[in-house]
């Protein structure tokens, strides 16, 4: 993303905090979307109890091909880091999407660079960040005949915390979300789409030129 996108992204968040900080969305339909529903109706209501201490999670690479592997990898290293917000980093914006964008096709990663603050402003406006996105599973995969596109669901947790908040204050997040993908034989999947849906959705099913 050339330095003007980054510059413009940031911006257009100090113009729309008042607005759009936290307010919860409807519930989006299971199709493929552009923005994430944050904090989601899956989101636990109450702050978790405090864990055990945990290694820094590292997320699959990317593999190349139209494989039911190569699209659950990317989909899982891809919702880990969009799903990752820390607003009080020296570029959170830059740094949002220096975790996922090289799984991103380059129409979604336009639509993120004009949506990063309907996504993200709550977390300034509560002063809160998302942090420790983990893949608890990947619940299906589905690929299209033409092997050309591919929806992966997979459930994460997530914990967040206030900027004033104690360790042990801490509350856990499990969002489920539908991630449609491009697929070639050659390459690496790359995401079109995220959507968060219920855990008990039906399946999602890839179909022919669904990526476009």
């Amino acid at each position: 993303m050339s330095s003007v996108k980054r510059a413009a992204a940031i911006a257009c968040m100090g113009v729309f905090l008042t607005a759009c900080g936290g307010q919860a969305a409807d519930h989006p339909e299971s199709s493929a979307s552009t923005t994430a529903t944050i904090p989601g109706f899956t989101a636990s209501a109450e702050p978790s109890a405090p864990h055990e201490y945990e290694p820094p999670y590292a997320p699959p690479t990317a593999i190349r091909g139209n494989s039911v592997e190569a699209a659950e990898a990317t989909a899982q290293h891809f919702i880990v880091g969009w799903t990752t917000f820390v607003p009080w980093d020296f570029e959170p914006a830059d740094d949002w999407f220096a975790r996922w964008q090289e799984t991103a096709s380059p129409e979604f990663l336009g639509q993120m660079q004009t949506s990063v603050n309907q996504i993200w402003s709550w977390t300034w406006n509560e002063k809160r960040k998302a942090f420790d996105s983990r893949v608890e599973r990947v619940d299906s995969t589905s690929i299209s005949p033409d092997g050309k596109s591919a929806v992966t669901r997979v459930t994460i947790s997530r914990l967040i915390l206030g900027m004033d908040q104690r360790v042990d204050q801490r509350e856990e997040q499990i969002l489920t979300y539908d991630v449609h993908m491009d697929l070639s034989r050659s390459g690496k999947p790359k995401v079109t789409g995220a959507v968060e849906i219920r855990s008990d959705s039906p399946p999602a099913a890839a179909t022919v030129g669904e990526g476009g």
